[in-house]
């Protein structure tokens, strides 16, 4: 019940959202079918490694067989997500740095104000999707705040938005100004190192707060 149960939700939360009253991007929700599929697949494995250990009792070359099997079975995923863990995971935690992002997260909630939007950098600044979470109750849209993606999305497809690149990495620039009022921006949060001199040196934003590593900069009307 367990295993059929889940992947069935949340295919019904990918395929038809509205049916169970979700306000997720259904893509999003989609990329969880992996960990029920997982267990199931954990499950299935062992399955098929007790019916190896059967056949070892029954002649030498099943007995080879099922070692040869067992081996690949576990050396293939062992190596693989060994692999995969010295790619992705960092070799020091994060968790200051996400203090502050809830910190700034927290701030731009309490502060901003109904039909406007704020802006922040997915590069540099982490935990940055967590501040959906302090702002829902005055924006509950789920693309809200807007998001300065990875550099190599806007490289990759030319055809896509520029906006979102341009009201960060050059705030004074004619399509930045259409952008900010077009898309009612409002506070711009982003890493202090990296992108806060072009907003310091210009005369259209003002600095409303700063922690130690982010800068949260506010558009003037």
């Amino acid at each position: 019940t367990f295993l059929v149960g889940w992947p069935i939700v949340i295919f019904l939360m990918s395929y038809s959202p509205a049916l169970l009253k979700v306000n997720i991007l259904s893509t999003r929700i989609a990329t969880y079918i992996t960990f029920p599929l997982a267990i199931t697949a954990g499950i299935a494995l062992m399955f098929s490694l007790q019916q190896i250990y059967n056949l070892k009792k029954r002649s030498i070359f099943t007995g080879f067989l099922s070692l040869a099997a067992m081996t690949l079975i576990v050396s293939i995923p062992l190596f693989d997500g060994l692999r995969d863990s010295a790619t992705s995971l960092v070799s020091a935690p994060k968790s200051d740095s996400s203090v502050q992002t809830f910190h700034a997260g927290a701030y731009i909630g309490s502060t901003l104000p109904l039909q406007t939007w704020a802006l922040k950098d997915h590069n540099y600044v982490v935990a940055d999707t967590w501040i959906k979470i302090f702002t829902a109750d005055v924006n509950p849209d789920y693309s809200h705040p807007l998001s300065r993606g990875f550099f190599a999305r806007y490289e990759s497809k030319p055809e896509r938005e520029h906006c979102t690149l341009h009201m960060i990495s050059k705030p004074d620039s004619e399509l930045s100004h259409s952008c900010y009022e077009n898309l009612l921006i409002g506070p711009v949060l982003i890493q202090s190192e990296f992108d806060s001199e072009q907003f310091i040196s210009s005369d259209n934003f003002i600095k409303v707060y700063q922690n130690n590593e982010q800068s949260l900069f506010w558009k003037i009307p």
